[in-house]
């Protein structure tokens, strides 16, 4: 399921699928983007790229790490949007207006 137009590259040869961002080492792609683009001081940044797993984001989150905080924020919104994708493809009614033609009866 693609969240992404155009983003990251998957296994399967898409781009922007869910799982790119939504799995253990989407997590950590996110974290290492994120301390590539942001400023903010970071525990993380005193681990090799490799040593950063998950864990260790999760485990800086609840520490207060910023970094942390605002990868799992991202990969939230993105689990967030891939559950809307579903609901609307799994359930289309829920979403289209319907026009009732009993008149309320």
């Amino acid at each position: 399921m693609t969240v992404a137009e155009g983003g990251r590259i998957c296994g399967c040869g898409r781009r922007g699928c869910l799982e790119t961002y939504a799995s253990a080492t989407g997590l950590v792609r996110t974290v290492l983007a994120l301390l590539s683009d942001l400023r903010e001081e970071s525990i993380l940044r005193d681990l090799k790229s490799s040593e950063i797993t998950s864990r260790r984001v999760a485990e800086a989150a609840a520490a207060g790490d910023i970094i942390a905080i605002e990868a799992l924020d991202q990969t939230a919104r993105m689990i967030a949007l891939g559950q809307s994708q579903r609901r609307d493809l799994l359930q289309p009614g829920n979403n289209i207006p319907v026009r009732r033609t009993d008149k309320g009866r």
